[in-house]
């Protein structure tokens, strides 16, 4: 096929063909026979893999008369974990899996199951749903490597969800015709794809910036009084997005000042079983407060132009204002600073040698919370020199830990006024589910 050479100032909108999801210059719809197959082929596929212009599944979904697609995230929980029909096995090379070819004809399954995604995709989805183990696990073994050369496979029998559904099919149902189209559409979609990328022109890539990136957010060029460090215990299932918040937990780092409230739970059957993970006991129950106190509560602590930190999304999240350039995260300050990959914040503590002090906040929200408190001491050491530093943020929160520890915490006697408004401007605004 000829392909013309394209420049940056061509790429206007091109005609999309709707069933195959391609332009319809490079549609492979043409190309894909229907195929009677009566082995049931089931499909999660991952979000990310729906729009993707060279996903393969598309030949699955034109050209089999029996199959189903399910989109659905990592973290969410599939329809098809309770639809799934009598005799299915679950697609997938893992250890124990038996091969498709080593299947006498009476233990051929009559329903497969297989994940389209990344690599990195189906293992969250293995971690998250474990009920695929519980299934029978079959694999490929292929002949010859995958032909899905615009992607790199971990391993020789690794190949593209296509690939995967036409070697299952050939083994299960030897007689079944139509499969061979289905792969020559696959092919031919590479190859066009391989052709374009040889003659198109590359885009321009954008300059370095000759000034360094100012890796400590400007919110923070002030005295450091300002700064307040905050970390949120949450309550969460595998696979369920809903998160329950279990309690709040903060620090003034400059002046030692302390938070910390537990929230009564909606769900208690949901929250207990989790309190020794969280280094708590029963009396959480005794103690803990109803969401709107706690929301009061936090508004007493707050004061105006505070800038909050914080290491995660989730905690950040919950807090509706101040406005974006208020709050920032930890994580993203120390990837830009170190220029490396963070993980979680105790292996940052860890690969740093970082120390952190003690916090009178009970659990493992106290030790979390003392080791974010550590990093921004260290994030703003690093950031910070003496002799050039122009913005004059010298907090040190490690020194300010031997006050942190000293504070008898916050008073609850204190927060008894009911007409203090929440989310007034320049406040921090906490909203709880």
């Amino acid at each position: 096929m000829e392909v013309e050479p394209k420049t940056i100032s061509e790429n206007a909108p091109r005609a999309v063909c709707y069933r195959c999801e391609k332009a319809k210059s490079v549609c492979v719809c043409g190309s894909i026979v229907p195929v009677n197959n009566k082995t049931g082929i089931y499909i999660i596929q991952h979000p990310r893999e729906r729009g993707h212009s060279l996903g393969t599944v598309r030949f699955a979904k034109i050209g089999l008369t029996n199959t189903r697609i399910e989109v659905c995230g990592q973290h969410e929980v599939p329809d098809l974990a309770k639809a799934l029909p009598p005799k299915t096995s679950f697609l997938f090379p893992g250890p124990n899996a038996v091969g498709l070819e080593d299947l006498a004809p009476h233990e051929r399954p009559d329903n497969i199951l297989m994940l389209d995604g990344t690599w990195n995709h189906a293992k969250i989805m293995l971690r998250n749903w474990p009920w695929l183990f519980d299934l029978p696990q079959l694999t490929c073994r292929p002949s010859q490597p995958s032909q899905y050369r615009i992607r790199r496979e971990p391993r020789f029998e690794c190949v593209s969800s296509i690939e995967a559904v036409v070697y299952a099919l050939r083994c299960l149902e030897p007689e079944l015709k139509g499969l061979d189209q289905l792969l020559e559409g696959f092919a031919k979609m590479i190859d066009t794809q391989v052709e374009y990328a040889q003659h198109s022109v590359p885009r321009p890539r954008k300059p370095k910036r000759s000034d360094s990136r100012r890796a400590i957010p400007r919110a923070l060029e002030s005295d450091g009084q300002n700064v307040v460090i905050v970390y949120a215990e949450f309550a969460a299932e595998i696979g369920n997005r809903n998160q329950e918040l279990v309690s709040l937990s903060a620090v003034r780092p400059a002046t030692g000042e302390v938070f910390h409230e537990l929230v009564t739970p909606k769900n208690r059957s949901r929250v207990e079983p989790l309190l020794p993970l969280m280094g708590l006991d029963a009396d959480f129950f005794v103690v803990a407060r109803p969401a709107a106190e706690v929301e009061a509560a936090w508004q007493r602590f707050c004061k105006e132009g505070d800038v909050v930190l914080a290491w995660g999304k989730g905690t950040l999240s919950l807090l509706q204002s101040p406005p974006p350039q208020n709050r920032f995260l930890l994580k993203t300050i120390y990837c830009n600073l170190r220029r490396l990959r963070a993980g979680h914040l105790s292996d940052v503590i860890t690969r740093e040698n970082i120390t952190a002090g003690p916090t009178p906040v009970p659990g493992r929200a106290g030790t979390r919370l003392a080791n974010a408190i550590a990093l921004f001491d260290y994030l703003v050491k690093l950031a910070a020199c003496p002799a050039s530093n122009p913005r004059g943020l010298q907090t040190h929160a490690k020194d300010a830990l031997e006050r942190v520890s000293g504070h008898q915490g916050y008073d609850h006697e204190d927060d008894k006024d009911p007409h203090l408004a929440i989310g007034k401007e320049g406040k921090i605004s906490f909203g709880i589910g």
